[in-house]
């Protein structure tokens, strides 16, 4: 009899909804490519024109505003692509999609607090001392969970008319995330965080821009990505839409299990939390494990039935010690030692009361070793 799997990980990806997994599999039927002008070629379109609709309405804007791409991490790119490399502010704690450019191309960086906030001392600082066009940051963290003060950050972008981008594929979802966009230019999302199919991101404009392709080719996209559109996977975005507000409102009961960590673990020395305050995701929790290493106890746990992970799963699989540890200001050993817990709809009380019991069994092995 196979063990229970209790996933924790909710934050690298999401149980798709049952309702997404019917779009998906109706429309992996369907046959035509909707570039074409026949009626196949035209009703296949239809689902992607539908899916773009139903989102622009969502955030009260046009459809022309919604542009679909293979992954959230390519609509990144696409926006950094429309700026001077020199004029771009990149947040520190960014997704490698906007670090990997920051870092290639020199763009400025903008520090991180103790907190995990942005320093917005700092970020007028280099606004005021530099020719700057873009400030790309993130509303929440996918290993802390920290939600930024995004309208404050808006109030100084628009006062020296920078365009705002923010990557809310964390967010999207889980907090009211689109309450966040009429403070921003421009938000990618991704659809399998929330719910949806892998395979497909999106850009979203507040205000019309010409987007210049990072993908020549056919033109898809009104000419801002080429490439034949993931109709199966765009089309299963769409049921997930219609449920977002129902997500809200389910992953903010979602605070009293984190809550019920805190206060089971918080006179426990082996274990520490990264994050002191109310600002995060309401279902992200990342501890810290000063006597352990990470990836012992990540192992540890899922031989246990626990998925869990150390932080972002974008780097192939790779385990590396946390950065958002280190940009926070905890040493090395510290960053070495972080564990993040990040539920999801399907999740329980009881998956967490399980982990409470098992976690500390499981770092007193671990120290024996």
């Amino acid at each position: 009899m196979m063990m229970e799997r209790i996933y924790l990980d909710h934050n690298a990806t999401t149980t798709m909804l049952p309702t997404a997994c019917d779009a998906f599999y109706n429309a992996c039927h369907l046959l035509g490519n909707p570039s074409s002008i026949h009626f196949e070629g035209r009703k296949v379109k239809s689902l992607v024109e539908k899916t773009r609709h139903q989102l622009a309405d969502y955030l009260h804007i046009t459809r022309d505003m919604v542009f679909f791409t293979a992954n959230a991490s390519e609509a990144n790119n696409l926006l950094l692509h429309q700026f001077s490399a020199d004029t771009i502010i990149n947040g520190c704690d960014g997704h490698e999609s906007l670090l990997a450019v920051a870092y290639r191309h020199h763009h400025h960086i903008l520090p991180i607090t103790s907190d995990g906030f942005y320093n917005l001392t700092i970020l007028e600082n280099i606004i005021q001392n530099h020719n700057i066009t873009l400030l790309a940051i993130t509303i929440a963290h996918n290993e802390t969970g920290v939600i930024q003060p995004i309208t404050h950050i808006y109030d100084i972008a628009k006062k020296y008319d920078v365009w705002l981008h923010i990557d809310a594929v964390q967010a999207f979802g889980k907090i009211a995330t689109a309450d966040y966009f009429p403070y921003c230019n421009s938000m990618t999302i991704s659809a399998h965080k929330c719910g949806g199919a892998k395979g497909v991101g999106v850009l979203i404009l507040r205000q019309k821009k010409i987007l210049k392709p990072l993908i020549l080719g056919g033109g898809q996209e009104s000419g801002a990505r080429a490439g034949t559109e993931n109709i199966a996977a765009i089309h299963a975005f769409l049921p997930v839409i219609d449920m977002l507000d129902m997500m809200i409102e389910n992953y903010a009961n979602h605070k009293e299990w984190h809550d019920m960590l805190r206060q089971y673990y918080q006179h426990n020395d082996n274990i520490q939390f990264a994050i002191n305050h109310d600002r995060h995701l309401p279902n992200t929790t990342l501890l810290m494990m000063p006597s352990c290493k990470s990836v012992n106890i990540i192992m540890a746990l899922d031989i246990a039935g626990f998925a869990v992970s150390a932080g972002s799963a974008c780097s192939s699989g790779k385990h590396q010690q946390s950065q958002i540890l280190n940009l926070m200001g905890y040493h090395d050993e510290i960053a070495q030692s972080s564990l993040r817990i990040s539920t999801g709809i399907n999740n329980t009380q009881h998956d967490i009361e399980k982990l409470i019991y098992t976690l500390p069994n499981i770092i007193k092995q671990q120290q024996l070793l």
